[in-house]
């Protein structure tokens, strides 16, 4: 299986380093740091995603861009036809291109996961689950937050 990762930033070494811990090498990226920094390894590092898609068919692509290239990016995929495909949430940071994107999205038979943490914690599973039996009563609305101490992130970034 051929990976594709769009964006290098600290989630996307992330990434590089969880499908390598997972025992998958083939691994491209695209990223404006110079392939010799990526911490790439082996794969290829492509300065841009119309180049990486040139050169290459991908299985999986991980976009991991900043959020208002996330829409270009995704339309980019979805035209290479590229079958499986994680993002980092948002989809967008506005709503311009989002039907034209669902529209494409559904022309081929692809598989598309937008990440999304909280869908799995397990606090949040359990109030799903008072809400469904009616336990609490219903529910008017809804505000989860969360947060994390930045040094503890991004601890080889400075925060501020």
């Amino acid at each position: 299986m051929r990976f594709l990762i769009v964006g290098l930033g600290s989630i996307g070494r992330r990434h590089l380093q969880n499908l390598r811990s997972l025992g998958y090498g083939d691994i491209d990226a695209v990223s404006r740091k110079p392939a010799t920094e990526s911490g790439l390894g082996g794969g290829q590092c492509h300065t841009s995603l119309e180049a990486a898609l040139t050169a290459q068919r991908y299985d999986v692509a991980v976009l991991c861009t900043p959020t208002a290239l996330h829409l270009g990016g995704m339309r980019a995929l979805l035209q290479a036809r590229v079958r499986r495909i994680y993002l980092e949430k948002p989809v967008s940071h506005n709503l311009d291109g989002v039907p034209e994107l669902l529209e494409l999205a559904r022309s081929y038979r692809n598989r598309i996961v937008v990440g999304y943490d909280l869908h799995f914690d397990p606090g949040l599973a359990r109030v799903r689950e008072l809400l469904q039996a009616a336990a609490i009563g219903k529910a008017l609305s809804a505000n989860a937050v969360v947060g994390q101490y930045l040094p503890d992130r991004r601890p080889h970034e400075d925060y501020r």
